[in-house]
C-alpha cells in the first residue's frame, strides 16, 4: 500500500501547489497574460483619445474660409467706424469707450423688447455705450433716439 502525504489525496495526482497551504492557484500564462494587459492598454487609449478629441473639437474662431472671414470682419469694423464717425457730428461720444454698433434688421423685434425704441425702423444702426444708446439713421443721418441706459 502507497504511503499518503495528508495533503495527497488518495484519488488524485500530487499537486505541489497544496502543499504551500491553501487551495491551488489558477493556472495563469504568459498569453493569457499578454491578452490581459493589451485589453487594458486598448482601454487606456481610447480613453485618451475620447478625451483629446472633445478638448480639441470645441467651435473654431475661424472657419475653413478664414480669408473671407476676415475680410468681413474688416469690412464691419470699417462700417462699424464710419457709422460712429458720423454719429460723432451729431452727439460728443465718450472717450476711451468702445461701443456696441449693430444694424437693425427686424425692427419690430426690437420695438416689442425695447418700447423706448418706438420709431426704430430695419436699416437703423443702434450704437450702445455702458451709458446710453443711440439709435442712428444712415437715411436722413440723423438721431432718431437717444436713452439712457439703468
Amino acid at each position: 500500500m502507497p504511503i499518503k502525504n495528508k495533503n495527497q489525496e488518495t484519488h488524485g495526482s500530487f499537486n505541489p501547489r497544496k502543499l504551500q497551504g491553501g487551495a491551488a492557484a489558477p493556472a495563469s500564462s504568459p498569453t493569457t497574460l499578454y491578452w490581459v494587459a493589451g485589453v487594458v492598454a486598448v482601454i487606456i487609449l481610447a480613453a485618451a483619445a475620447f478625451w483629446y478629441f472633445r478638448v480639441h473639437s470645441g467651435p473654431k474662431v475661424e472657419t475653413a474660409n478664414s480669408t473671407s472671414s476676415k475680410q468681413n470682419q474688416s469690412e464691419a469694423v470699417k462700417e462699424a467706424e464710419n457709422i460712429l464717425d458720423r454719429v460723432a457730428k451729431h452727439i460728443d461720444l465718450p472717450q476711451g469707450e468702445k461701443p456696441q454698433v449693430a444694424r437693425v434688421t427686424d425692427a419690430s423685434k426690437l420695438k416689442s423688447k425695447f418700447p423706448s425704441l418706438s420709431n426704430v425702423k430695419t436699416g437703423d444702426y443702434l450704437v450702445v455705450y455702458s451709458t446710453w444708446t443711440a439709435v442712428y439713421d444712415p437715411e436722413d443721418d440723423k438721431l432718431t433716439t437717444v436713452t439712457p441706459l439703468k
